[in-house]
């Protein structure tokens, strides 16, 4: 079934046969049998009024189908099997979870297009940003856009890109910086993190810590860039640079020595 707004359907074939127009034909199907007609439809639990209405709607969705699938073939230049198989992912997409079908289509094509996805990886990837944007309330685009910008930036295989977002996902939710903000960040300091031998979890509960704290994220990049440039010039592995810089913030013996550890460490802004 179908609802105005939001799409939670069993999608069969293209909707072409909504197109002939539905409630024209209910209206000339009423005429014909008169009065037998409305006993008919009333049999049915519904008035003539009624049944033009559900045609009605029946057909807005299948103009709403049609211009779904006019972004899917704009958005990505697909034709032949490519637009096809596109096409597929997002009726399994709008068969699967509650959403509107623009928004399945602008996932099906921005997710291809980002990062190259097609056939279950597709849908799959574009099930679970449609999901996370609904209960959150956030900005499917910009959740998008965020989230494949740190999936390209850590080169993350197509396979772990499901469990890398939901870890991104925890990790907003147990420290409240936003979705979109995390995986911005997470993008912006990649190649640091990655220096100092971080993983790409490691990496985001790092970032969600120092959002937890109140510490902006960008100016630790800078003075954690800046403490691997120094040791590498003494021959000192980054990843040893980056934990011994916390290790001895944190077995500092009091909070002024630990502060001025971090001053020391990671300047004055950072």
């Amino acid at each position: 079934m179908a609802q105005a707004g939001i799409a939670f359907v069993d999608v069969v074939g293209k909707f072409d046969v909504l197109n002939t127009g539905v409630e024209s034909a209910l209206a000339s199907l009423s005429k014909k049998l008169g009065d037998f007609g409305t006993t008919a439809f009333k049999g049915f639990g519904i008035g003539v009024a009624a049944a033009g209405a559900i045609g009605f709607a029946l057909f807005k969705v299948g103009e709403d189908f049609s211009n779904a699938e006019g972004i899917i073939r704009a958005g990505t230049g697909a034709t032949g099997a490519s637009l096809a198989g596109l096409e597929k992912s997002f009726k399994s997409v709008v068969s699967t979870v509650p959403t509107d079908f623009g928004s399945a289509a602008t996932a099906v094509t921005q997710l291809h297009d980002k990062l190259g996805l097609t056939g279950e990886p597709l849908q799959a990837l574009s099930e679970q940003l449609l999901t996370l944007s609904r209960i959150t309330k956030t900005d499917l685009t910009g959740n998008i856009d965020a989230a494949t910008a740190a999936l390209n930036n850590w080169s993350i295989p197509v396979k772990d890109q499901p469990a890398r977002l939901d870890e991104l996902f925890r990790a907003s939710q147990r420290s409240g910086i936003g979705f979109a903000d995390l995986s911005t960040q997470m993008a912006t300091g990649g190649a640091v993190l990655r220096t100092a031998g971080l993983s790409f979890d490691e990496a985001a509960g790092f970032i969600a810590l120092l959002s937890k704290n109140g510490i902006s994220a960008t100016p630790v990049f800078m003075g954690v860039a800046a403490a691997i440039k120094a040791a590498a010039k003494e021959g000192v592995p980054a990843d040893q640079v980056f934990r011994s810089m916390f290790e001895g913030i944190r077995n500092a013996p009091n909070d002024t020595a630990a502060a001025g550890l971090a001053i020391s460490d990671f300047g004055a802004r950072a």
